[in-house]
C-alpha cells in the first residue's frame, strides 16, 4: 500500500476510532447520570407526597379538635329538639368558613344528624362504619372514607361534656387532583393516586385508562424505579403505600409518583449529536489534511502520531517535537496549540459546571423552604415568590402557633450559594423557636436568630451576607405583634379602602453581633375584612427602562383599587404589575404575601 493511502487510512481510521470511542462513552455516562437524577428527584418528590398527607391530617386533626370543643356546636349537638335543618345550617357554615369538603355530625349512638354532602340525609345510623364505631369508642380516629366514588381523608373526634358524650364530629377533604397538583408544584414530578387498582386523582391531568394501564407494573414499595411507557414516551415510576398504609373497603391506597426519561435525556442527545456532527468534519478535513501533506510527511509522521495518541488518552499536557519540513513544523505547533487551547478549554468548562451546580443547588434550596401550603385560623393567605435569573435570597414562611401563627418574610443582602444556605439557616431557625415559644415576643426571638446568623456567617462561614427580616405574631382576634428591619407593612382598612404604611423600627440580622437594646415590638390590630401585606425590595426597587423605581406608592394604589378581591387575585396584579414595570429584565426576586383578616 502506497504511503499516501497508509497516511489517509491511519489519520482518518485514528479520528474516527477517538471520535467514535468519545461519543459512546459519554453517551452512556450522560444517560446513566440521568436516570440516576431522575431516581433521586422521584425520591424526594415521594418524601414531598409523604408530608403534604401528614400535613393534612395534622390541619384535619387541628381543626377537629378545634371544632369539637366549641360550645355552640356542644350544645347543638347535645340539646335534644333541634331541627335538622338548624344543624345542617350550623354545619354548613362551619364547613364553609374552614374550607373542608366533608362536615359530619352524629348523635353519641351514630345517628346521622346532618351531612354537608347530603343535605337531606337524616337519621341513618353509621355506629357499624369502622371510624364512627372507633370514634365512639376511641374519642379520635383518622382514616379515609370512601362515598361512591370520592375517597375523603377524615378526622373523627367525640363530642362530650365532660365525659358525656353527645355525639361524634367528622371532618375531611376529599382525596383528589389537589393533593398531586400541591406536590407537583413543587417537584415537577407527575403523581397518581388509586385505591384498589383504580384511579382518584392524578397531575397534571392524563387520561386515567392509560396512568392505570402504564401503572399496573410498578410494584408498590419497591427501591428502585420501574420503566414505564405512557403518552407515547418512556416514564421512571415509583409506587409507595400512602403514609400509615390505610384502606378504603379493605381496598389497598397507594401513590406513584413518575418523570419523563426522555426530556431527562434530551441535552445527553443533543450533545451527542453535536459531537456527532464535529466528528464527521474532523474526519472530512483529515482526508484533506492528509492528501496534501502525505508526500512530505517522513520520520516525523511517527513522532505527531504518537502525540495525537497520547492527546486521544487524554494527556492534554504532551507537547509534540517540532522538526522535520516546514508544513511538519508548522503542524506540530499547530497540534501543540491545540492541546493547550483542549487543556484551556477543559478547565474552563471545569469552572463552568461548577458554577452552573452552585446556581442549581441555591435555586433548589431557595424554592425548597417555602411553604407548601399557608394557611391560619381566621386569616386568608396568599404567598408568592418569583425568583430573578440569578439566585437570590428572598424567603417567606407562615408557621402554626396556638390561637394564630408566626409570619416571617425576609432577603439576604447577596446571591448564589451563599445567601442560599444563609436564608436555609434563618427558615431553620425561626421554625425551631416559634414551635419552642409560641408565645415569645418577636423582638425576644429575633435577637436570639441574629446571635445564630452572626456567629453562623460571620465566623463560621467567614462571609459578610446579613438579612433584612421581619417577624410578625398574628393572634386569631386580630391582633399583631412585629419587630425587625425590613421594607414598611401596608394595612389596607375595609372600612376606608385606604392603605396604613407601618415601619419595621429595629436592625438588619446578622449585621451586628447584637441587637437586643435596639430591637423592639410594635402592635397593630386588624380588623374584619381588612388586608395585611408584606413585600421584598425586589418589587419596589424594580426599574423600568428610565431608572424609575415601582415603589410603594404604586403598591398602595392596586391594593386600594382591588382590596375587596381575593387575596391571590390581588397577589398576582401586584406580582404582574411589578413586573411589567421592570420588564424584560428582572434583576432581584420578588415576593409578595396578602392576608385578609376574616375575623373570629
Amino acid at each position: 500500500m502506497r504511503l499516501r493511502s497508509t497516511i489517509l487510512i491511519g489519520v482518518v481510521a485514528l479520528i474516527a476510532v477517538v471520535v467514535g470511542a468519545t461519543v459512546v462513552s459519554l453517551t452512556i455516562v450522560l444517560e446513566r447520570n440521568a436516570r440516576a437524577q431522575l431516581a433521586e428527584d422521584l425520591g424526594q418528590s415521594r418524601e414531598v407526597f409523604d408530608e403534604v398527607q401528614r400535613y393534612r391530617q395534622s390541619l384535619a386533626r387541628s381543626e377537629c379538635h378545634t371544632l369539637a370543643e366549641e360550645p355552640r356546636l356542644k350544645a347543638l349537638v347535645g340539646t335534644a329538639g333541634v331541627t335538622h335543618e338548624t344543624v345542617l345550617q350550623e354545619a354548613q357554615e362551619l364547613s364553609k368558613s374552614l374550607g373542608v369538603d366533608l362536615f359530619l355530625l352524629t348523635d353519641n349512638e351514630g345517628h346521622l344528624l346532618a351531612d354537608t354532602t347530603e343535605p337531606k340525609a337524616t337519621g341513618t345510623s353509621l355506629a357499624a362504619d369502622p371510624i364512627i364505631a372507633k370514634a365512639l369508642v376511641d374519642a379520635e380516629v383518622a382514616g379515609f372514607w370512601r362515598r361512591g366514588t370520592i375517597v375523603y381523608q377524615v378526622q373523627a373526634r367525640q363530642i362530650a361534656f365532660g365525659r358525656n358524650v353527645v355525639g361524634i364530629l367528622v371532618v375531611g377533604y376529599k382525596l383528589d387532583g389537589r393533593v398531586a397538583q400541591a406536590v407537583h408544584r413543587q417537584t415537577s414530578s407527575h403523581v397518581a393516586i388509586e385505591v384498589g387498582g383504580q384511579l382518584v386523582a392524578v397531575a397534571p391531568e392524563v387520561a386515567p385508562a392509560d396512568v392505570t394501564t402504564a401503572l399496573a407494573s410498578v410494584t408498590t414499595g419497591a427501591a428502585e424505579p420501574k420503566e414505564i411507557h405512557l403518552l407515547g414516551g418512556t416514564y421512571l415510576a415509583l409506587a409507595a403505600e400512602l403514609p400509615g398504609r390505610p384502606t378504603v373497603d379493605k381496598q389497598p391506597m397507594r401513590y406513584a409518583v413518575f418523570q419523563s426519561l426522555d426530556a431527562a435525556l434530551v441535552a445527553s442527545q443533543r450533545l451527542a449529536r453535536i459531537i456527532y456532527g464535529i466528528a464527521g468534519v474532523a474526519i472530512v478535513l483529515a482526508i484533506l489534511f492528509a492528501l496534501t501533506l502525505s508526500r512530505r510527511l517522513t520520520r516525523p509522521l511517527d513522532q505527531l502520531v504518537d502525540f495525537a495518541q497520547k492527546i486521544a488518552a487524554g494527556k492534554l499536557e504532551s507537547r509534540a517535537l517540532v522538526r522535520g519540513s516546514v508544513e511538519v513544523r508548522e503542524l506540530g505547533g499547530a497540534m501543540n496549540r491545540m492541546a493547550s487551547d483542549l487543556r484551556t478549554s477543559q478547565d474552563v468548562l471545569a469552572d463552568r459546571t461548577r458554577l452552573e451546580g452552585e446556581i442549581d443547588i441555591a435555586r433548589r434550596i431557595q424554592t425548597s423552604i417555602l411553604p407548601p401550603v399557608t394557611e391560619a385560623p381566621g386569616l386568608e393567605i396568599a404567598a408568592r415568590m418569583i425568583p430573578a435569573s440569578e439566585v437570590g435570597g428572598d424567603y417567606y414562611d407562615v408557621r402554626p402557633a396556638k390561637d394564630g401563627c408566626w409570619i416571617g418574610v425576609g432577603d439576604v443582602a447577596g446571591h448564589g450559594l451563599p445567601a442560599g444556605l444563609v436564608m436555609l439557616m434563618v427558615q431553620s431557625a425561626v421554625a425551631t423557636m416559634t414551635k419552642a415559644k409560641e408565645d415569645g415576643a418577636p423582638s425576644e426571638l429575633l435577637a436570639i436568630l441574629n446571635d445564630i446568623v452572626y456567629e453562623n456567617v460571620r465566623h463560621r462561614m467567614k462571609q459578610h451576607e446579613y438579612v433584612t427580616f421581619v417577624l410578625i405574631r398574628y393572634h386569631a382576634d386580630g391582633r399583631i405583634v412585629f419587630a425587625g428591619a425590613h421594607e414598611q407593612l401596608v394595612v389596607v382598612r375595609k372600612a376606608t379602602g385606604k392603605c396604613e404604611v407601618l415601619d419595621t423600627p429595629g436592625t438588619w440580622v446578622g449585621a451586628a453581633p447584637e441587637i437586643k437594646l435596639v430591637t423592639e415590638d410594635t402592635a397593630a390590630r386588624l380588623e374584619a375584612g381588612d388586608l395585611l401585606v408584606v413585600y421584598t425590595d425586589g418589587i419596589t426597587e424594580a426599574e423600568n427602562a428610565a431608572g424609575e423605581p415601582f415603589g410603594i406608592e404604586r403598591i398602595c394604589s392596586d391594593l386600594e383599587a382591588n382590596h375587596t378581591k381575593p387575596v391571590d387575585e390581588i397577589r398576582d396584579r401586584v406580582l404582574k404589575a411589578a413586573q411589567a414595570w421592570s420588564a424584560p429584565n428582572q434583576v432581584d426576586d420578588m415576593t409578595l404575601v396578602v392576608m385578609r383578616y376574616a375575623g373570629r
